[in-house]
């Protein structure tokens, strides 16, 4: 059972993109040269995080050992360790924080690294939890692979051709009594889910560490956040160079391959100055993201 009494027993904390990383949308654009694929046949076995808010770590590393149980290479990997070393808090952590830690430094096998005793449901084994004092010095060798955001909705499902898609989302009192899941009147905290198929009729299908393993989202269910592991091509730094910016009434997009993406305005001069672009006045625009709302992480400072 979740403990009510802390304030966020899921762990996602909402944090914005920041500039400079992968952005899936400019990167692979409406590219649905492969099938979707289902990956609720690769997902391994479930591992429940109870109170532990390392919802983050669970879902990163379901995602990616999906992508690797497909190739027949079959691993347990430790989400202990990466909630650890990414320095998760009791109200959570990031997705790119999480992602990029296991890109970058890796993790230990579940092995080398396991939960112990009740350290899941009581936290007041918090400090015993972060001590990594006993793992292995040469054990932290399996790194994660690459990982861009999201921006519009409508990619989700053809980007489910090249792994699971990890999302953000708001949980209400509903989170255990509705199917499919419906928006909530009241937000409860964020989580990080993992999303193995996506239907346009009846919505998005995940697996949960918190509570029933297998639910589903309702199709209008806003999503505050998504993230693909699809391999990236070696000069995605320059492809998100080449941008030109555009500025419409009061809003600002980047228009790539004649696709216009939008950005909140409030941040356009840290885009700007970073990128070294200067917005042209357009008369009309015709956006990826009409409103602009459906996402909390693109393009942001």
């Amino acid at each position: 059972m979740l403990d009510n009494n802390m304030q966020n027993p899921y762990g996602l904390i909402l944090k914005p993109q920041p500039i400079g990383s992968p952005t899936y949308d400019i990167l692979f654009g409406e590219k649905g040269e492969a099938e979707p694929i289902n990956w609720k046949q690769y997902l391994s076995p479930r591992e429940r995080q109870y109170n532990v808010p390392f919802c983050v770590s669970f879902s990163c590393l379901n995602c990616q050992e999906a992508i690797a149980n497909k190739e027949n290479l079959h691993i347990n990997l430790s989400d202990r360790d990466l909630g650890v070393i990414s320095k998760t808090t009791k109200e959570g952590n990031d997705m790119h924080t999480v992602a990029e830690t296991f890109r970058t430094l890796g993790v230990v096998k579940e092995t080398d690294c396991p939960w112990r005793d009740n350290w899941l449901t009581d936290l007041s084994h918090w400090n015993d939890i972060f001590n990594l004092s006993d793992i292995p010095a040469d054990a932290r060798m399996y790194k994660g692979g690459d990982h861009s955001f999201i921006y519009s909705k409508d990619l989700i499902k053809s980007a489910l051709a090249y792994s699971p898609i990890q999302l953000a989302v708001a949980v209400g009192d509903n989170w255990e009594t509705d199917d499919p899941i419906t928006n909530p009147k009241n937000i409860r905290a964020y989580h990080a889910i993992t999303c193995y198929w996506y239907s346009e009729a009846e919505g998005y299908f995940f697996q949960d560490s918190c509570g029933a393993e297998w639910k589903r989202l309702s199709p209008d269910y806003k999503i505050n956040g998504a993230k693909s592991f699809r391999l990236l091509p070696n000069n995605w730094r320059d492809l998100q160079t080449m941008l030109k910016l555009v500025k419409y009434n009061k809003d600002y997009f980047v228009e790539f391959n004649g696709k216009n993406y939008y950005i909140p305005s409030m941040e356009i001069l840290n885009y700007g100055k970073t990128n070294n672009i200067f917005a042209q006045e357009v008369e009309s625009v015709d956006p990826i993201v009409p409103d602009g709302q459906w996402i909390e992480y693109g393009w942001q400072a």
